[in-house]
């Protein structure tokens, strides 16, 4: 892992002096950056972050659905000029998601809108994200194509099902953190 980190770092600067700039992006930081790593692998990701934020020319991002589980060294003043945190989507939020994943010309969705509140604000209770909002939209769907007859595939409130979850929700979505260069 620490050779990828610096061919990752030698390849983000190559092209960011070749280009207008670049863009490199840590989906799941905290798998990069977990706050207990071995001192020789904790300096080769404080090493390639700094190398990454001295590019002129590279943003440098990450994103963790745990911000909690990150070494407090790659977070701190310094590494990543601004944090920024995604709260959970509110009821209204969710049931505006759900009608905008369902938005197929050959979908009729059977969903009245007071039946939609009700499960928009149980979900939001339950700290419902984005992705398991859209996974629960697609799953319905996939489920519809797969098992039911000919267009038009009708969707009932009920077919909306959570995916199970690995671990329980956290404070926060998301944490996005950049360098803007």
């Amino acid at each position: 892992m620490i050779r990828e980190l610096g061919k990752l770092a030698d390849n983000a600067i190559r092209m960011a002096v070749t280009h207008r700039g670049i863009l490199v992006f840590f989906d799941e930081f905290d798998a990069v950056a977990p706050r207990r790593m071995d001192s020789k692998y904790r300096s080769a990701v404080l090493g390639t972050v700094g190398r990454l934020r001295g590019t002129p020319k590279l943003v440098l991002a990450a994103a963790t659905n745990f911000y909690q589980r990150l070494d407090a060294a790659t977070i701190r003043a310094g590494r990543f000029d601004c944090h920024v945190e995604l709260p959970f989507p509110d009821a209204a939020t969710l049931a505006r998601l759900i009608r905008a994943f369902l938005q197929h010309e050959w979908l009729a969705p059977r969903i009245e809108d007071a039946a939609l509140a009700a499960l928009a604000g149980r979900w939001a209770e339950q700290r419902v994200s984005v992705s398991e909002c859209r996974a629960a939209v697609h799953g319905a769907i996939r489920a519809a194509v797969r098992d039911r007859g000919p267009r038009p595939y009708v969707l009932e409130l009920a077919d909306l099902r959570l995916p199970a979850r690995q671990t329980p929700p956290q404070s926060e979505e998301a944490i996005g953190m950049a360098d803007w260069g």
